[in-house]
């Protein structure tokens, strides 16, 4: 299904915006915080990720959606083993920075892969245009993955509907696809559990295809930003560098 035929088969434009828009808050909370068993039943229960707003048209996509939904399936009646499982795979993926892979932007983008640095000021400046903040950027940064993800929805829900588009599209290149497939990557390569790993690789997909229907609708083509020499790091320690994910190189779950 393409993008036209997705919109037209809904309540217009205006309405898609507003779904899209609570599929990417779903999504940052998911990676905002650990899930315990009461979140994994009811995402159980709802079949997430139900159909989407997205198409659903490639194989890559069609192959993140099918994996995320089985690793929530097999979660529905999580027992505590599993749920202390994913806490000590969330808090290496996204608190002790065992994983050597940040979900904050500075550490991809810096040249000195540092956190709180020029990239998060440029985030907050974004924020700040629109009257938003980050209730303790000591504790979560403005370049934190799930801010941005919530960001992307605020923006998404903006009244004028052109701007909308012309906004998402450029906070997206400028920022959030310069490093998420990295991060998202090495997520699904490292990781210890099914869940994150298909959370990465889910989150990686959607974020594209959202791209790219802003694209096809807005006709707003994607301006690719490369990181430059700041994505590789400053020593040649291949266990910091980072990843892309490969279909056929098989994850650590």
């Amino acid at each position: 299904m393409d993008s036209e035929a997705a919109l037209a088969s809904g309540a217009g434009f205006g309405a898609w915006r507003s779904e899209m828009a609570g599929e990417l808050r779903t999504l940052a909370a998911l990676h905002a915080g650990e899930v315990d068993a009461k979140v994994l039943r009811r995402l159980g229960e709802a079949d997430y990720p139900a159909e989407s707003v997205l198409p659903v048209d490639d194989d890559g996509t069609r192959q993140a959606v099918d994996l995320m939904r089985r690793a929530v399936a097999e979660l529905r009646d999580a027992t505590t083993e599993d749920t202390d499982e994913l806490a000590v795979d969330y808090a290496a993926i996204y608190l002790t920075g065992a994983l050597h892979l940040s979900p904050n932007e500075s550490a991809w983008l810096d040249e000195d892969h540092l956190e709180r640095q020029q990239p998060m000021f440029e985030v907050r400046a974004w924020y700040e245009r629109y009257g938003l903040r980050a209730a303790d950027w000591r504790c979560r940064p403005e370049d934190n993955l799930s801010l941005q993800l919530v960001f992307i929805a605020t923006l998404l829900e903006l009244p004028d509907e052109q701007a909308a588009m012309n906004e998402v599209a450029t906070f997206m290149d400028q920022h959030l696809l310069r490093w998420l497939d990295s991060f998202c990557g090495g997520v699904a390569a490292r990781c210890s559990t099914k869940f994150y790993g298909a959370l990465a690789l889910y989150t990686g997909s959607m974020t594209r295809t959202l791209r790219a229907v802003i694209a096809e609708l807005g006709g707003i083509a994607r301006v690719e930003i490369p990181p430059a020499d700041a994505a590789r790091p400053a020593r040649h320690d291949p266990t910091l560098q980072p990843m892309h994910y490969v279909p056929g190189v098989a994850p650590s779950w």
